[in-house]
């Protein structure tokens, strides 16, 4: 019995050193995955969308372009992704690298990080919805097009939706909250928006 007991021991113990053996091993693997992907890849898809970006925006600003409605939409989409690349992706890549995220220096900061996030994704994604609107009536409707469609009545229609996506979003500055290096959002207060209400309406307003 004695015997058996000491089998018994020195088994589960060899066990668990080989269990704790590859569980370090696996993060570490997993670490190692991560900063390719999340730090040198994201830093390289943010240098090369950044350049592209500012090339398309010079080129689209040009005399024989920039009084259409096709140059302006893609002029702001070029801005947003640009905003996007720099101010989420990019921290987050650097984050890898062991450099302190903005996001998590104040709770301020924290909300701000959040908002941007998703006003962000829903200004890009309705500024294509609009230029694909844009394209269809051009089609369908060929004579009417010229006149729903002039710079300034494009400037208008992407202001309204700026500001409409912005009274949506705005509730990431009273859902986030800043708490022992991690920004999170207060489930006791708003549980059922934020788990139920919410994950509907962003994929709602990202992928329509």
């Amino acid at each position: 019995l004695t015997q058996t007991a000491t089998l018994k021991h020195k088994y589960n113990s060899s066990f668990d050193h080989y269990w704790n053996l590859s569980q370090t091993a696996y993060i570490n693997h997993y670490r190692e995955l991560a900063l390719i992907v999340d730090g040198y890849v994201a830093l390289f898809i943010t240098a090369m969308g950044t350049i592209g970006n500012v090339l398309s925006g010079i080129i689209l600003l040009r005399k024989p372009f920039r009084h259409t409605t096709m140059s302006f939409y893609l002029v702001c989409l070029a801005t947003v992704d640009t905003l996007f690349l720099n101010l989420i992706v990019l921290p987050n890549a650097l984050w890898e690298f062991f450099v302190h995220h903005y996001e998590l220096m104040s709770d301020f900061s924290c909300k701000l990080s959040k908002f941007l996030i998703h006003f962000l994704k829903h200004v890009d994604s309705w500024i294509i919805v609009h230029l694909a609107l844009e394209q269809m009536i051009k089609v369908v409707f060929p004579f009417s097009y010229t006149e729903w469609f002039t710079k300034l009545k494009a400037t208008n229609y992407v202001v309204i939706n700026v500001l409409i996506i912005l009274s949506i979003d705005v509730h990431a500055f009273w859902v986030y909250f800043l708490e022992i290096d991690t920004c999170k959002t207060q489930n006791d207060q708003h549980g059922y928006v934020v788990l139920f209400i919410w994950p509907w309406l962003d994929n709602f307003i990202t992928y329509f």
